[in-house]
């Protein structure tokens, strides 16, 4: 998976609570032993708000297949069962590998974090970072669009040395899907 990790036996992070982040994966990790991370405010947020984006997202399930939109429809958001306090963040051993998810404020949700592998230089953008063939923030519906460049911007401030840059969705990159970020952002504003 792109936005999040999984060591056997080791901790997966959710890096948001859309739907792509919180269904089946979170409930089969958690009967295998695997602790979920989450924030404290994802489980609210799935409470308080999945079904009004469940309409907001079903229209990009016409061209679906009938069972492909029916499995959206009807699953089952499962929380993550480790919580941490989100303007904290959270700090992580793996191994020999230090794990830092950071909070920046709001962007694509107001729950997204972004994931940095300090050995590495690895930085797991999630959906708060957008992929160089983007020509837009993508889905806005959960998004906080004013907030949305500026906490990328405090990204790109506390992890400069990050070589790979790991985008929710499309191809990896460097630090430039950053700044394409803050631009496509800044456009849709300017709308």
């Amino acid at each position: 998976m792109a936005e999040t990790y999984l060591f056997r036996s080791k901790p997966h992070r959710n890096q948001h609570r859309l739907p792509q982040r919180q269904s089946g994966g979170n409930g089969y990790l958690i009967a295998q032993g695997i602790p979920c991370y989450g924030s404290d405010l994802t489980p609210r947020l799935i409470a308080e708000r999945w079904e009004q984006t469940k309409q907001q997202v079903l229209p990009y399930y016409a061209q679906a297949g009938d069972d492909v939109r029916d499995a959206f429809v009807n699953q089952k958001l499962i929380a993550p069962n480790k919580l941490y306090p989100l303007a904290q963040g959270l700090a992580l051993r793996v191994g020999a590998e230090s794990v830092e998810v950071f909070f920046p404020g709001p962007s694509h949700t107001t729950d997204n974090v972004v994931v940095y592998f300090k050995n590495e230089r690895i930085l797991f953008g999630g959906c708060m970072i957008k992929a160089l063939a983007a020509r837009t923030p993508g889905f806005v519906g959960d998004a906080d669009m004013s907030a949305w460049p500026v906490s990328v911007q405090k990204v790109l401030d506390r992890f400069p040395d990050a070589r790979l840059v790991v985008p929710g969705h499309g191809a990896a990159g460097d630090l430039a899907l950053l700044s394409h970020t803050i631009r496509l952002c800044e456009q849709h504003n300017r709308r």
